[in-house]
């Protein structure tokens, strides 16, 4: 329904220049907020759910090149997610069960923030290679626990038609019932 997103990106420090690339890179700061909003109201059968979900994003990297295919980015990310959801079930059994009944709404509604760190070291030689070695750390303040996720990329442009990915690390996402 709404989404409002801002980036700025401030070069710093000397530019890496390559020869043979005839191509320069240059150090940078850069700065990312993204704000989410999404609502429903739905109906499926005789269930009534209502939603609203607001998610403000923010994250600040420097990316710096000790040598043109040499980089390293590090930077803070803030995660903040509320959601207002509700399910309703109306349906008269429920309630002689101990369900849900017409004035009490199943509330799923939570606020889950989350802030980490991490740090991504990438060689690359243009076209044909490239390694990526990275780490974060997490904390989520609504399960109260410290996340941390290790990854590696490797891509190497064997031919140009022809192209080998291999990919390992951890990943953490929260689930929604509904």
């Amino acid at each position: 329904e709404l989404n409002a997103y801002v980036k700025f990106g401030i070069p710093v420090g000397p530019s890496v220049y390559d020869e043979q690339e005839q191509d320069e890179l240059r150090s940078n700061f850069a700065f990312v907020a993204d704000y989410d909003r999404f609502h429903e109201d739905a109906y499926f059968g005789l269930n009534n759910y209502a939603g609203l979900d607001n998610i403000v994003s923010l994250n600040a990297m420097y990316n710096h090149y000790f040598a043109y295919r040499h980089s390293l980015i590090m930077g803070v990310q803030a995660h903040l997610d509320f959601v207002d959801e509700t399910l309703l079930n109306p349906t008269p059994w429920l309630i002689t069960l101990g369900g849900l009944g017409d004035d009490q709404p199943l509330d799923l509604g939570r606020s889950e923030n989350e802030v980490g760190a991490y740090a991504e070291y990438t060689y690359t030689i243009k076209e044909k290679f490239s390694l990526v070695a990275g780490v974060r750390g997490d904390y989520n303040a609504y399960y109260d626990k410290f996340y941390f996720t290790p990854r590696g990329h490797v891509k190497w442009n064997i031919t140009p038609t022809t192209i080998l990915r291999g990919s390992a690390g951890l990943g953490y996402r929260s689930t929604s019932v509904i």
